[in-house]
């Protein structure tokens, strides 16, 4: 793919690596639990599904994970720019990592931000009466009236992670309880 201005030669990134113990408080992967990393499921009432689309900030080939991989899509998609941001249902949108509607350089800067965490785990899926069950904290407990409706594994996910955001699926048990529901990922490990 050609883009304007870009003759394809040059550097994009340079790195460097060294031995050295892991920084303390930093897991070798956890749940995504930045802001622009949660979702909003919407509920249809009429089939009782919830359904979202995948966040996790720096995961630019959606694979779960955030890891030195995720430089290929930023690097396939370089130089791509939409005038008012591209469309949420795409993988450009993924890549546009901080939002600005162009893929460039500044794009690196969301992988550090989430480098090792991880959605492999899936989604576990509550439901309330209370909203203020809802946890503040993306990595903060849930209020005691908070039901786990199951897990959806990451294996579930729809879309083309070239093409499309990926998107989830489930289908709620009892779909005619009044709630609020809301999604959280799981690193693999528990967490």
């Amino acid at each position: 793919m050609e883009h304007p201005g870009y003759s394809g030669d040059g550097v994009l990134a340079s790195l460097r690596f060294e031995r050295r113990p892991m920084e303390p408080g930093r897991g070798v992967s956890e749940p995504p639990s930045d802001s622009s990393s949660q979702t909003t499921p919407q509920f249809n009432n009429l089939n009782g599904e919830l359904s979202w689309l995948y966040r996790n900030t720096g995961d630019y080939d959606q694979n779960g994970i955030v890891t030195i991989s995720d430089l290929t899509p930023m690097g396939v998609n370089f130089g791509d720019s939409q005038t008012g941001g591209f469309d949420d249902s795409t993988a450009q949108s993924v890549v546009d990592g901080d939002g600005n509607g162009q893929i460039n350089i500044s794009d690196i800067t969301p992988i550090g931000i989430g480098f090792g965490r991880s959605s492999s785990g899936g989604f576990n899926i509550y439901r309330s009466g209370n909203a203020t069950d809802y946890p503040a904290d993306p990595l903060g407990d849930n209020g005691a009236g908070a039901t786990l409706l199951g897990n959806l594994p990451f294996s579930a996910a729809v879309g083309n992670p070239t093409v499309d955001r990926m998107a989830f699926s489930f289908t709620v048990p009892d779909p005619g309880v009044p709630g609020f529901y809301w999604v959280r990922p799981q690193d693999g490990a528990g967490n």
